[in-house]
């Protein structure tokens, strides 16, 4: 065992300490992480100037620990800076995170033999514990940190949070530590260094953290903004559902006033082609986001079947109508248009009361593979990161009235069904009456082509 000890710490003293070479090697976990041109050509060098500063320490200069390990933790944080694709305080975390990492496995390696040899056995297995350690945080660091790290690519978060966790870290794990362990008996370092440890976890977990809340605060702020967009959008598909309406409203009064020639029929031709995609659902909202799909499926070549009841989203805000049904709409348009034409170039739609509850049901024909996660169909473009909010905008206005919505794939159908319970006061006596029998009626329109 000693000469495994010695052979093995011999290996660490050619590279700088084993300080160093844990850090090196813990942040090649790092390397799916996205990276700048010429990557290796600034990686390298980045390392070898680690190396050749702890190594020069190490021989050349009175050693000045804790300094010595703030030096190497700005190095670090310029390795971060120049190879990865960050920004300054990015760097700074992703150095912490490596840091952390080492941290974990110096003080829990300490603490093992230092347990070790309270119990009778002897320093020299130290280099045994140490690369067994070695392993098993750079595992647990790589599935738990670094490869979620990569696979969100650049990191938000909180910057004073994130500043305050570095520099309380470095007091405490480096300073204190250090300072603490100098006249400390084996007993009391094996606590000490568990502690550290321990903190070193707290403070990962914490960083973690950080990047979570942040990210769910910038989609909540986007999701505000793309309903804000929405509810514009409505208000200008409500002016020109207006203009329609006038033109629908004039062709009637001249056929009925029999003044039509051939010369207004002619200009009138390509009005009724919209006119003939108007809804009177009995819900304005409603009626300006069928037509205006309608009038997008008829452009698409794409059969609209509709069959809604305007009475059953009467307790919803208008806008909040127009994005849940139009981005449903939307998204199947958008699916249809990439498939061939034929028979199977359909759309089916409905918005029903049915007892208490109002289903909204969009389904059309697919042939792509959809990917759910979470239940919520992933994005086929390619920047998936900037794209996909319709689904999770839909989400969040079914939830904010207490609904369900889902999703799902069979027989390359695919549907968007949504299930939101109607208020107490969806009539006089506080009840919801049961559906009529399916009949064609007012305020509910059946549309083929």
């Amino acid at each position: 065992m000693a000469e495994f000890y010695s052979a093995v710490m011999k290996i660490f003293s050619y590279l700088g300490d084993e300080f160093v070479v844990q850090l090196v090697l813990v942040g090649l976990l790092f390397l799916g992480f996205p990276k700048r041109r010429l990557f290796l050509l600034r990686y390298l060098p980045c390392i070898g100037v680690m190396i050749l500063s702890e190594w020069l320490f190490l021989r050349y200069v009175p050693r000045i620990v804790p300094w010595n390990y703030l030096i190497q933790a700005a190095f670090l944080v310029g390795t971060c800076a120049l190879c990865y694709r960050t920004d300054a305080v990015q760097a700074l975390f992703l150095a912490v995170c490596i840091y952390c990492l080492q941290h974990i496995v110096s003080t829990t390696s300490y603490a093992l033999i230092f347990l070790l040899v309270v119990n009778g056995y002897s320093f020299f297995s130290y280099a045994a514990v140490m690369l067994v350690d070695l392993a098993l945080v750079m595992a647990a660091g790589y599935f738990l940190c670094a490869r979620p790290l990569a696979k969100a690519g650049s990191v938000r978060f909180n910057y004073p949070n994130l500043i305050y966790a570095v520099v309380v870290f470095l007091v405490i794990a480096v300073f204190l530590t250090h300072y603490g362990q100098q006249e400390a008996s084996l007993e009391a370092q094996i606590y000490l260094r568990g502690i550290s440890a321990l903190y070193a976890v707290a403070t990962l977990v914490m960083c973690s953290m950080n990047i979570r809340k942040r990210s769910l605060e910038q989609e909540n702020n986007i999701l505000q903004l793309l309903l804000h967009k929405d509810e514009q959008q409505y208000e200008q598909a409500k002016l020109n559902n207006e203009k329609i309406q006038i033109k629908y409203h004039d062709i009637k009064q001249w056929e009925n006033q029999g003044i039509l020639d051939y010369a207004v029929l002619s200009e009138l031709q390509e009005s009724k082609q919209f006119i003939n995609c108007l809804f009177f659902t009995g819900n304005r909202a409603l009626d300006i986001i069928l037509t205006e799909k309608a009038i997008r499926c008829e452009h698409a070549g794409i059969r609209f079947i509709c069959t809604a009841d305007g009475k059953a989203v009467d307790f919803m805000k208008p806008h909040h109508i127009y994005s849940l049904i139009g981005n449903a709409l939307e998204n199947a348009i958008e699916n249809l248009q990439k498939g061939p034409e034929g028979e199977n170039r359909e759309l089916v739609a409905s918005v029903v009361r049915q007892r208490d509850m109002c289903v909204i049901k969009v389904s059309n024909y697919t042939e792509e593979d959809v990917v759910f996660r979470n239940g919520l169909p992933h994005t086929s473009k390619q920047d998936a990161e900037n794209h996909g909010y319709g689904v999770k905008s839909m989400q969040n206005v079914v939830r904010a009235y207490g609904g369900e919505i889902t999703f799902g794939l069979k027989e390359h159908m695919f549907t968007v069904l949504a299930c939101i319970p109607l208020p107490d006061d969806a009539n006089e006596e506080g009840k919801v009456t049961p559906p009529p029998p399916p009949r064609k009626m007012k305020g509910m329109r059946v549309r083929a082509n």
